[in-house]
């Protein structure tokens, strides 16, 4: 059996309302511990049938008691072969009046519910779908971006106007830690990440360049790390290496030679 088909008959909106024949009834109850949906659906109609009355639900009017009374009495002071006629005569009538009312309500209201139901899981369809499509647009967005770094990065290397400049490490000087990127002609100087520790709390790598002797910055290091960074740091049309320090958040000045981290000659 189709469940989803099944439910989508109607046939769940009939049971709560007591509109189901005595097969289609026990049918539902037999096919109700096997299927979990089914469950579920038949408790969103009861929620939204209790949804439903609750928003229509009026107090009766504190005057009515008193009319119908009235009414009554004003009756009983009638004629009584008159009110038998006329009961004779209204009642068949009044009865039938009642019942197509009531049949009407049940047909309108069964419907309202059902068409309620509807809209509600259709809603929440709609919102999922949107949720996606972001979900997709966002990561669309982000592939994008890395597709034009990663075509960045690929001009940079086949260019032979840049140098390539390992930083190895000062505690093991065949440890290559980053790379540099320079182009004298350009000034374009970028570095890249091979193997770099995360720097500790309050802490930033920064970039000098040795330039006649002295070190000159060159820029921060980002405080996020990966293997795929890949940035441009400040331009230099002259080095004679290139090295790095860690430093506190924000950079210094000048660099603290203690910390020395790396660094690699052109």
């Amino acid at each position: 059996m189709n469940i989803q088909d099944y439910i989508s008959s109607g046939i769940v909106e009939s049971y709560v309302l007591g509109l189901c024949n005595e097969a289609e009834k026990q049918e539902l109850e037999t096919l109700l511990p096997l299927y979990p949906e089914l469950q579920a659906e038949l408790k969103d109609t009861e929620k939204a049938l209790n949804m439903y009355a609750n928003s229509f639900e009026k107090s009766p009017n504190p005057d009515l008691k008193s009319k119908i009374f009235a009414e009554i009495d004003s009756l009983e002071q009638a004629d009584i072969q008159q009110k038998e006629t006329n009961s004779l005569q209204i009642k068949p009538k009044f009865n039938f009046a009642i019942a197509a009312s009531i049949s009407l309500f049940v047909l309108s209201f069964a419907g309202n519910i059902y068409l309620y139901n509807k809209w509600n899981k259709a809603n929440q369809e709609l919102i999922v779908l949107n949720e996606s499509n972001r979900v997709l647009a966002e990561n669309q967005t982000k592939n994008l971006v890395r597709l034009e770094e990663i075509q960045t990065q690929l001009a940079i290397v086949n260019d032979n106007s840049f140098k390539k400049v390992d930083l190895n490490s000062i505690q093991n000087k065949t440890e290559k830690l980053a790379t540099i990127y320079w182009s004298p002609n350009k000034k374009e100087v970028y570095f890249s990440c091979n193997k770099l520790a995360k720097p500790e709390d309050g802490s930033q790598y920064q970039l000098w360049a040795i330039v006649d002797g002295k070190p000159v910055d060159a820029g921060m290091i980002p405080l996020e790390l990966s293997d795929s960074i890949f940035i441009k740091m400040k331009d230099f049309s002259s080095a004679q290496a290139f090295a790095i320090t860690l430093e506190k958040t924000g950079g210094s000045e000048n660099p603290n030679l203690e910390k020395l981290q790396m660094m690699g000659g052109i």
